[in-house]
């Protein structure tokens, strides 16, 4: 081979090894499964507006159908991160492999989350012996035993009926349940059927339900700098969504099955929790362990078996003290 080929090799080789080392020095993205509930998609925001590029984080969403695909995404090690509320997180510690905590309070849910009903269920009470359409291991077990108890109905009166969210529209229209446990959009499908209302919402539980970002054990301990930023992207999609309402609301319904004025309303319904807005959350007395808390009890009621778990121990919030600088 010519003196002047094997330099040239040589360099090549040397040009392909560094771009192959920096590959693999390039941290992989955050992988975050977030499904349609509207206040999962200001990371959207975040995303689309430039703010996560901004502060450095690679972030990839993953659209899913329910809280409970969510769930299993990140079981499997698809995703390292979710939308979810503090029952999945306790499902995800009572079986899964991989260790997960809370560590960031995104919403919390004024009236979005319901039970809606169609004769002759007309309350709570009327739920004894009948069928109720659940989305399995999810929020909505924690929603129905906030009702049933409220109502002095006992969990183990009731019939649950596990199904997707999608199917639960379908359901009730065909008197498959009598009722269905259930949140934005899905909801507004079903509240749009002949005879079918409202018997239970959040406002009549106003502590009940939480969403959280919940993240593997792994990101925390090994990018800790990255979830920070993070959620210093996400404080920022906050802000302008507060400052751009109309612009927000086309932004969240390009990524769902609404419009913008059901998009509106669904935000209505929700208090979005900004970095600033944390405090109150978190701590042996805060609203957050107290959801943590609610969400064993639910799951201990309907499965009948008891959990043992510290709620504070599926809480980290170290990131979120250096994004707020505490």
């Amino acid at each position: 081979m010519p003196l002047s080929s094997l330099r040239r090799g040589t360099i090549l080789l040397v040009v392909v090894f560094v771009v192959s080392a920096c590959a693999r020095d390039d941290p992989p993205a955050l992988r975050l499964a977030i499904n349609p509930w509207p206040g999962y998609g200001f990371f959207y925001i975040a995303q689309q507006q430039g703010f996560t590029a901004d502060v450095g984080v690679d972030l990839e969403i993953v659209d899913t159908m329910s809280l409970r695909d969510s769930r299993l995404a990140f079981e499997r090690g698809q995703v390292n991160l979710i939308g979810a509320t503090p029952l999945e997180l306790v499902q995800i510690a009572r079986r899964a492999d991989r260790e997960a905590r809370a560590v960031l309070v995104l919403d919390h849910s004024m009236s979005g989350d319901v039970i809606l009903a169609r004769p002759p269920v007309s309350a709570v009470r009327d739920l004894r012996g009948r069928d109720v359409a659940v989305e399995p291991g999810s929020v909505n077990l924690l929603v129905l035993a906030s009702a049933l108890e409220k109502a002095g109905v006992p969990a183990s009166d009731v019939r649950l009926a596990p199904m997707p969210q999608s199917a639960m529209p379908d359901a009730l229209a065909d008197g498959e349940v009598s009722a269905a446990v259930t949140y934005p959009p899905f909801s507004d499908r079903m509240e749009r059927l002949p005879e079918v209302r409202r018997i239970f919402d959040t406002t009549e539980s106003p502590d009940t339900v939480v969403d959280v970002l919940v993240a593997s054990k792994a990101i925390i301990r090994q990018r800790p700098d990255a979830l920070r930023r993070l959620m210093r992207a996400y404080q920022r999609a906050l802000d302008w969504a507060r400052a751009n309402p109309a612009a927000a609301t086309e932004l969240l319904a390009r990524r769902s099955s609404q419009n913008s004025n059901e998009i509106r309303r669904a935000l209505e319904r929700i208090r979005m929790i900004g970095l600033r807005e944390q405090r109150d959350y978190w701590g042996e007395n805060g609203h957050l362990t107290g959801a943590v808390r609610r969400s064993i009890a639910a799951l201990e009621a309907f499965d009948g078996r008891s959990i043992d778990l510290d709620p504070e121990y599926l809480l980290d919030g170290r990131a979120l003290k250096k994004a707020t600088g505490r």
